[in-house]
């Protein structure tokens, strides 16, 4: 089903409304805190945003604080292991919550 062409405003709130991604949609194009866990990386560049990994459990792991521009990798299993995901992107037969940033 097409619908009305849309503002490019309108179509994000209308996507964030809608959208049942188990992953965390959180990029920044300028400099802010990530977060590399090496116990729960799958892939060497893999990171979250300080929300999801405050909201995790990564007590005793060998992590890396850094600023840079990226994205958040949390909730999907090509980069991190499913352990690693926090309680927000932790895959279930739930639909996932949303995080306010």
């Amino acid at each position: 089903k097409y619908r009305k062409c849309q503002t490019d405003e309108s179509f994000l709130e209308d996507y964030a409304k809608n959208n049942t991604s188990r992953t965390c949609s959180n990029s920044w194009d300028e400099p802010r805190l990530l977060i590399t866990c090496h116990d729960c990386s799958n892939d060497p560049n893999a990171c979250y945003c300080l929300k999801c990994f405050l909201e995790g459990n990564h007590e005793g792991h060998k992590i890396h604080v850094r600023k840079e521009i990226g994205s958040c990798d949390c909730g999907d299993p090509s980069f991190l292991k499913e352990s690693g995901f926090c309680r927000v992107h932790k895959h279930s037969d739930n639909k996932s919550q949303d995080i306010e940033f």
